[in-house]
Order: C-alpha cells, then sequence, then structure tokens
C-alpha cells in the first residue's frame, strides 16, 4: 500500500498517465497472489485519477485470466522467444494463446521488438540501429550477421495483423533503440497503423 501510494504520488507530479509492470514472472503461488495484490490495490488508487494499470507479459508463462480484467491493457511479450526470438509466426501462436486465455482483444498490445538478439548466443544483442549500421540490411531481411531481428516489412505484417485481431495497438520495446532517419522503422509503422 506504501509502495503504490507512493507511486501514484509520483504519477501524479509528472504528469504520468499510468503504469505498466513487467514482473518477469511471478514463480509461485505466493508471489501470483502477491502481484494480484498489488494489481488491484493500484487499481483502487489510479482509477479514481483517471490513470491506466497495464502489465507486460510473455504468453509462454500462463497468467491467471482474471488479471486481464483488472488492468486497463496487456503488453504482449511477443520477443525473447528461442533462437529466432521474433518470427511472425510466434506473434500468432502468442496472440493465439491470449485468445485462449480469453483476454479481451482490445486490451491486448502486440510487442514489436526494435533489436536483434545473436541466433547462436541469445545473451548477445544488438540494437535495430546497431543492425542497419552494421549489416545493411534490406527491409525484407530479419537476419544479418549471425542476429535475429524483425525487418521492416515484419514489423509492418505485425503491426497489419494486431489490426485483423482486433487489438488495442502495438507496444514497442524499445523506441531508443530505433534507427534514425530514412532507416527509422517508426514511420513506416505508424502509417501502417493509420491505413484502413
Amino acid at each position: 500500500q506504501r509502495f503504490v501510494k507512493e507511486l501514484a504520488g509520483l504519477c501524479g507530479a509528472n504528469g504520468f498517465e499510468g503504469v505498466v509492470y513487467d514482473w518477469e514472472f511471478p514463480r509461485n503461488s505466493k508471489e501470483e497472489t502477491s502481484f494480484d495484490h498489488l494489481l488491484r490495490e493500484t487499481r483502487r488508487l489510479f482509477v479514481p485519477k483517471r490513470r491506466t494499470v497495464e502489465i507486460a507479459v510473455n504468453s509462454a508463462r500462463p497468467l491467471p485470466r482474471d488479471w486481464t480484467v483488472k488492468v486497463d491493457a496487456v503488453h504482449v511479450m511477443s520477443y525473447d522467444n528461442g533462437p529466432r526470438h521474433a518470427t511472425y509466426e510466434q506473434a500468432v501462436k502468442d496472440l493465439d494463446a491470449m485468445a485462449k486465455l480469453k483476454a479481451p482483444a482490445n486490451k491486448l498490445l502486440l510487442g514489436l521488438p526494435f533489436y536483434g538478439r545473436q541466433i547462436t548466443n541469445r545473451n548477445n544483442a544488438l540494437t535495430y540501429a546497431e543492425i542497419k549500421q552494421r549489416f545493411r540490411p534490406a527491409n525484407h531481411q530479419d537476419e544479418a550477421g549471425g542476429f535475429y531481428f524483425n525487418g521492416l516489412d515484419t514489423l509492418a505484417k505485425k503491426v497489419k495483423l494486431a489490426k485483423q485481431r482486433g487489438l488495442g495497438g502495438v507496444m514497442i520495446w524499445e523506441i531508443g533503440q530505433d534507427a534514425k532517419g530514412k532507416d527509422s522503422l517508426l514511420p513506416t509503422l505508424k502509417t501502417q497503423a493509420k491505413s484502413p
């Protein structure tokens, strides 16, 4: 309660619209119960102030369905899964898993990676900006220099998937990893999101 009260004060003092809890991941029933209490207490203080409470999850880790009811949005971290950590097929699989939990589609935000991981050693990662600078991949490429990432074409396809599924939108991890200028991913994804 003390933590949530201080968090609410921080949001108020800085004009923040809400919070995203990224607890990776509750390891047992006691931690799940604690996280549930945290969500309920946060909503109790945030809802009257019209502040949002959101969570980031990886669908590979099952979560209680009622958590999706207690939050305003669920950030589906559809990345960091296997050697080719963020394929389009993985995104479909992750959204199917959330649908199986009966998570409301309009609360889901499909996570898009702006970074790549080395296929043979997932602990090695590069930002999309670094990948573009080092390897100069084309828009249709998702692999370069032994790294798997999402090129512009795959990311645009994922935005289209989010629209087809009626999701609340997409989220990016993370915006500071984008390339600059003509290589930037963001302008094309914004255009894709607005197209019919």
